[in-house]
């Protein structure tokens, strides 16, 4: 599969909704695909994913509490879905405990990789992801490249330029289309106005 050329991003798109990455990674999924949600929180995505494709399965993987869990399972009919199974748990002792011959067709870490230690991503979760991904599967991922502004009361744990993803996808095995913003005057889950620079970053695995 060949990308076509990936349109930047502008201050139209709310950078936390995550709107153009998830479309751009719900355009590549197919009846009965298997996708993983990273950080999922209440299924916003999957619903939208099975508005394109209603034959679909998703593990969704996010570390609510139980509270939290119930509170969602009381707001949301979204989180009821039989389509999705939820994994409350850590991302990172999720993703290493995945059995070698589990793959998705799609996996989708959005917002997550800037709270967890950039070295434990880049040296063990992508290449676990990597090798969870079907031939022709899709991996998307949308991160922080610089701290807001203002910043939020706890600085990230982690930022991330768009070659430190690229250098793990060597173009012979990997379709990539990366996009990239900085000081995007947009507003926060908090409706408050921030400056955001982010790395959105697709790469589909070769068949």
């Amino acid at each position: 599969m060949s990308f076509e050329a990936p349109q930047p991003l502008t201050n139209s798109e709310n950078p936390v909704d995550g709107t153009r990455l998830v479309q751009a990674f719900i355009e590549n999924i197919k009846a009965h695909d298997h996708l993983l949600d990273l950080g999922a929180r209440d299924g916003w995505v999957e619903q939208m994913a099975f508005s394109k494709e209603p034959n679909l399965t998703v593990t969704a993987v996010d570390k609510m509490s139980d509270e939290e869990l119930a509170k969602e399972l009381i707001r949301s009919e979204r989180v009821r879905d039989e389509r999705i199974t939820w994994v409350i748990t850590d991302v990172v002792e999720y993703v290493r405990s995945l059995a070698k011959d589990q793959k998705f067709q799609g996996i989708l870490a959005q917002n997550i990789f800037q709270f967890l230690d950039k070295k434990v991503v880049l040296k063990e979760l992508l290449p676990r992801l990597q090798q969870s991904i079907a031939p022709g599967g899709q991996l998307a991922i949308r991160t922080f490249s610089a701290e807001p502004e203002p910043p939020f009361e706890k600085p990230f744990t982690s930022l991330y330029r768009s070659d430190d993803l690229l250098s793990l996808f060597p173009e012979q095995q990997w379709d990539i289309r990366i996009n990239s913003a900085n000081k995007l005057n947009l507003n926060s889950l908090r409706n408050d106005k921030r400056d955001f620079s982010l790395v959105d970053f697709q790469a589909v695995k070769k068949k």
